[in-house]
């Protein structure tokens, strides 16, 4: 996942650049470039965020609080160190790898000594695979059954041609309901 999130944005950055920020002074190539290390940046985070929820799960919290709390500090000092020296978008987000890198590090040495052998090369389950597969899916189809739900009956419950104080509405949805006429 951490992997397509930095293709997308390498990919995207360029147009994003172009299109959506649209530089006025300063050159779209050095935007683009931040983009792609942010985007490197979110990577490493995402990584960090399965040791963090294998923590957190494991009802590690204030192991979590220490390890985000430290690494925040290591993260702020980096950045401003990195602007000191260069202040540069480029410099800041290099930083910011580095501090993730540090980060992700750290939740996965606590995560290894918290959990033997989570490192341990394992082999797919496939009966665990499909398992999982089901009962994902059955909460997918319950989640969008509820959201059609809510959408339908928002739709019906709005009103059709005036609100209760008379005042006009710009559209209504077709309606058959005897008192709008």
């Amino acid at each position: 996942m951490a992997t397509i999130l930095v293709l997308a944005v390498w990919a995207g950055s360029g147009l994003l650049a172009r299109h959506w920020l649209k530089p006025q002074d300063i050159e779209t190539s050095y935007v683009a470039s931040s983009l792609v290390l942010m985007g490197i940046a979110m990577g490493i985070q995402r990584l960090r965020g399965v040791f963090q929820a294998t923590l957190e799960g494991l009802e590690r919290q204030v192991t979590c609080n220490v390890l985000l709390a430290s690494t925040g500090i290591l993260r702020l000092v980096l950045g401003l160190g990195a602007l000191a020296v260069e202040p540069s978008a480029h410099a800041f987000f290099w930083s910011q790898i580095a501090a993730s890198i540090v980060e992700t590090g750290s939740f996965a040495l606590v995560v290894a000594r918290v959990v033997p052998g989570a490192f341990r090369p394992r082999r797919l389950e496939m009966a665990l695979i499909g398992q999982t597969v089901a009962f994902a899916s059955t909460n997918m189809a319950s989640a969008a059954t509820g959201t059609f739900v809510q959408i339908a009956d928002s739709s019906s419950s709005a009103p059709c041609c005036r609100s209760p104080s008379s005042a006009p509405i710009r559209w209504s949805p077709p309606c058959a309901r005897p008192w709008c006429g």
